[in-house]
């Protein structure tokens, strides 16, 4: 069962996915992100909300490392934006939570 503090995580995980299903803005198109990769990461991040629900084993300590090279690897990882730094953030947060 999951404690008040995972359950406030994974709420947190839902609200950015909520965000991510948004359509895209200036800034976030100024800032390398394309529809394609809005989509790629908002499955990225419910696949992670999920597994987290259903207690899948996660190797919380290099998800960091992780996150990084997946938004490089979509194209957005050397781009700043307020979406990139988001994301990356509530991700790393909740997996803390987690860990």
């Amino acid at each position: 069962m999951a404690t008040p503090e995972q359950r406030k995580a994974l709420d947190q995980l839902k609200s950015l996915l909520d965000e991510l299903r948004q359509p895209l803005t200036k800034s976030d198109r100024a800032a390398g992100w394309t529809e394609k990769q809005q989509e790629t990461m908002a499955n990225w991040v419910d696949g992670i909300r999920e597994g987290l629900k259903v207690a899948v084993d996660y190797d919380h300590s290099s998800a960091p490392f992780h996150i990084t090279r997946w938004l490089d690897g979509a194209g957005i990882g050397h781009a700043p934006g307020e979406r990139k730094t988001s994301v990356m953030t509530e991700i790393q947060l909740v997996l803390k939570t987690f860990g």
